[in-house]
């Protein structure tokens, strides 16, 4: 009886929208307790759900037992959460539908600096209760030299944050994780830092990196002096080696000459580093490359420094000298690869799903991309615009662009309405900067060839992919992210 009471009277509180107890409910509340109850010390606060106001009994109209009003206050609480759960409920069912990608170096970091304003912009973006961020953020950096937790950790250390999650944070490699057909193959990892742990992370078994091949084959790094020994056992590991089934390219090298030796003796060789072939194999081993970036821009420099992409033109050149023939890769990752973008929108929908609660079958409908390189961020973010904008709509038809090289799973997200680029000037961007400079020339420096014909020109228009036939080439890698393949 006293709980039905109280839930009316509570209920009164919330039609009546006021801060004070009308005459019909301080005569509900005289009536629950009316009986063998002792006068409070204070006033007794009954909390509106839905309001902040307080609505105060007076203590001469209003006398309560301990254990009345310990059960008043349970019911309260009660019926506050309940209130608190519909309100969790109905944001959940009506998401933003909206994502932001943030690049990194740049944008919110100069080197080991933090930009202020990246702060704040992200605080702008967390719930201050909860301290998690309110809408899908991910991170797509082409860095390839960390692994995504690390990476994770040290954002949340610069940044004062503890929301960011690897799950946050996509790195130039991460895409490769859907080439199931190169997983269980002897691959060469050219790049620096954990790489074996970075390959394992992807799912790939058997790898080696460059330093490992140099020291199993000594023989072979010849440019620095200091580095020119001769083994005691002379050839005896050269019958039992492995040959290399493929090339991923993760990032820049430490040590330039020593990486563009050894990976143009197993391109050249078809895989045996110490190989002499009669004449140079024609198509090459599969490459995979990471990062196409010709510049990134530090702290405490004026202009841009050089990045992995100027490391590809080298080999590219190099290659090109040697054979006449042009390096082409089997994929590219990173921005501004379309595969790339593709691939964060659906890392973005299961961090929406599983961290901020939008109900199944709920999806991104926009997101915005901020970065600092013409070339490689906004270029990107625009031509997955272009692509989203010419492509079906429906999970099931968008599968269809989804080659045999790829899982299908990514490619069964529904694709976004709109991708947003939006350009800052903190970075390889600005307008009295080197990184400007070379932004307003307007050369496109992203020439690198496919393993199919047609020139992967980053920055050409897009138009809708189709497979290639032995009768028809396929288009510019930029059309779709079937084209990285």
């Amino acid at each position: 009886m006293l709980r039905r009471q109280l839930h009316h009277a509570s209920s009164t509180i919330g039609s009546m929208g006021g801060g004070y107890p009308g005459p019909f409910l301080r005569h509900q509340i005289e009536r629950a307790h009316r009986p063998g109850g002792a006068a409070l010390s204070r006033p007794v606060k009954f909390s509106n759900p839905k309001s902040s106001r307080v609505v105060t009994a007076n203590r001469k109209n209003v006398t309560l037992s301990q254990q009345n009003t310990n059960q008043a206050q349970q019911i309260i609480n009660q019926s506050q959460q309940i209130t608190n759960q519909k309100i969790k409920n109905s944001s959940s069912s009506q998401p933003s539908n909206f994502g932001v990608f943030f690049d990194i170096d740049g944008v919110i970091l100069k080197g080991r600096d933090v930009i202020p304003e990246a702060k704040d912009a992200l605080l702008k973006l967390t719930d201050a209760r909860t301290g998690q961020f309110r809408v899908p953020v991910v991170f797509v950096t082409n860095c390839g030299n960390k692994l995504r937790h690390d990476k994770a950790r040290e954002l949340n250390q610069l940044l004062g944050l503890n929301c960011i999650t690897e799950d946050n944070v996509l790195m130039a490699h991460s895409p490769l994780r859907l080439f199931d057909a190169f997983k269980s193959k002897h691959v060469l990892m050219s790049g620096q830092g954990p790489l074996k742990e970075i390959g394992r992370g992807l799912g790939f078994t058997n790898v080696i990196t460059v330093e490992e091949l140099a020291h199993i084959f000594v023989r072979l790094d010849r440019v620095d002096h200091t580095h020119r020994t001769f083994p005691p056992c002379g050839c005896a590991l050269e019958q039992y080696f492995p040959p290399i089934e493929a090339v991923m390219l993760c990032g820049p090298p430490n040590r330039w000459e020593t990486h563009l030796q050894l990976l143009l003796d197993v391109l050249l060789s078809d895989g045996y580093p110490t190989g002499s072939p009669g004449q140079f194999p024609y198509p090459h081993l599969p490459v995979l490359a990471c990062n196409i970036d010709l510049v990134w821009m530090s702290e405490g420099s004026a202009m841009p420094r050089i990045a992995h992409g100027s490391f590809m033109h080298c080999l590219e050149q190099l290659y090109q000298k040697f054979t006449g023939h042009e390096l082409k890769y089997t994929a590219i990752c990173g921005k501004p690869s379309v595969l790339t973008y593709h691939y964060a929108v659906h890392c973005a929908n299961q961090l929406a799903r599983h961290q901020l609660g939008w109900p199944p079958g709920s999806s991104l409908h926009s997101m915005y991309c901020i970065g600092d390189n013409v070339q490689s961020d906004i270029c990107g973010a625009n031509l997955y615009d272009r692509y989203v904008s010419s492509n079906p709509k429906r999970p099931a038809a968008n599968q269809r662009h989804a080659p045999e090289h790829y899982q299908d799973r990514v490619f069964r997200t529904r694709p976004l309405d709109t991708c947003y680029s939006v350009l800052v000037q903190t970075g390889v961007h600005s307008r009295t900067g080197g990184g400007g400079m070379m932004a307003r020339a307007g050369r496109s420096y992203y020439h690198h060839r496919y393993a199919t014909t047609g020139t992967a020109t980053a920055c050409s228009a897009p138009g809708p992919w189709t497979p290639a036939t032995p009768s028809s080439s396929r288009p510019e890698s930029t059309a779709g992210p079937a084209a990285e393949a």
